[in-house]
């Protein structure tokens, strides 16, 4: 492995699933992400509002029960692309890299979350 993605991703938001935190280029070493941490070495993306940063779920501006959805996929590159890419740019250039991904899903509703 020469790097890792994870991607937090909403995909009960409308009208499409939104992209709460993407971070690519982690180096394989680093053995835990906190919220709103960029681990030593990554490089962050661009969330759905075009804006850098950590959106945590269970923002206050939606209803119903959602789905969070942790990916982290394991890559045989380091993506060379600028740091300004989005989950559609991350996502195409990591095809052909892929060694293994795993993911996992959290719920929320209103204020209440859990994996």
């Amino acid at each position: 492995t020469k790097s890792l993605i994870l991607s937090l991703e909403d995909t009960d938001a409308t009208p499409t699933p939104w992209i709460h935190w993407l971070l690519f280029n982690i180096p394989p070493t680093v053995k835990t992400v906190n919220q709103n941490q960029i681990p030593e070495g990554a490089t962050e993306g661009l969330a759905n509002n075009k804006s850098f940063g950590y959106e945590g779920p269970c923002p206050k501006y939606f209803s119903g029960t959602h789905h969070y959805l942790f990916t982290l996929v394991a890559l045989n590159t380091v993506l060379d692309i600028p740091k300004e890419s989005d989950k559609t740019v991350v996502f195409e250039k990591m095809q052909g890299h892929i060694l293994a991904t795993a993911q996992l899903v959290g719920l929320c509703n209103a204020d209440k979350f859990s994996l």
